[in-house]
């Protein structure tokens, strides 16, 4: 029974980090890099787009608008190149984006 405790601890801890690390790459098959919002508009049916964007909230919102998605934010550390799809502008930054089915079942709960 000594060192009971800490090998249980052991193999929950091994389990937690498998367990996150199947969900990241899970979550990570369905990321693709995208240059336009119609490209982004076909990626969101299926899962989740990267595409450049200036950092401007005027465009964040219009690149919701046009394809019917929300931005999710920026991936820490993550660089890419390219132009904004909304205002032209050159950028680094680039944004995640996809459909959010939240807000409605929160509506449907709450109000």
């Amino acid at each position: 029974m000594d060192g009971l405790a800490g090998t249980v601890r052991g193999k929950i801890m091994d389990y937690q980090a498998d367990l996150l690390a199947n969900a990241r790459k899970g979550m990570m098959a369905r990321v693709r890099d995208v240059t336009t919002l119609e490209e982004a508009k076909q990626q969101v049916e299926a899962g989740w787009a990267q595409m450049p964007w200036c950092g401007e909230k005027a465009c964040g919102l219009a690149m919701e608008d046009a394809v019917n998605c929300k931005l999710l934010g920026e991936p820490q550390g993550a660089k890419g190149g390219g132009t904004c799809p909304v205002c032209g502008k050159p950028t680094d930054r680039v944004i995640l984006m996809a459909r959010s089915y939240w807000t409605g079942a929160v509506r449907l709960l709450f109000f």
